[in-house]
């Protein structure tokens, strides 16, 4: 057992869910390659502007303190489908603590 969960309606979710991501990040690289003529550009723009989603899109940062940045967490896949998967594995998971002294 890898410790996941099991069920087949949570693993199939949490499958769309990742297939979706994937979508959202070939969008995402598309619409900058697009956008510019070379691409030399193109490659060096994504890796920047992905690093922005991960770390002010929420993923990383919480963005509560209402900061310019708290766009990026309205609109970020990333951290929508972290957030899914979370759910997904977590809800109604039962687990069995044991106190054991050291």
């Amino acid at each position: 057992s890898s410790g996941i969960n099991a069920e087949y309606g949570e693993f199939f979710s949490a499958y769309l869910c990742c297939v979706l991501m994937a979508w959202g990040s070939f969008g995402l690289g598309s619409f900058l390659g697009s956008c510019v003529t070379d691409p030399q550009i193109a490659l060096a723009l994504t890796g920047p502007v992905c690093m922005l989603f991960l770390v002010f899109g929420g993923f990383l940062k919480s963005n509560e303190d209402g900061s310019v940045f708290t766009v990026l967490n309205e609109i970020s896949w990333i951290n929508k489908g972290y957030s899914f998967l979370m759910i997904n594995e977590f809800t109604d998971l039962k687990l069995n603590c044991v106190h054991t002294s050291i």
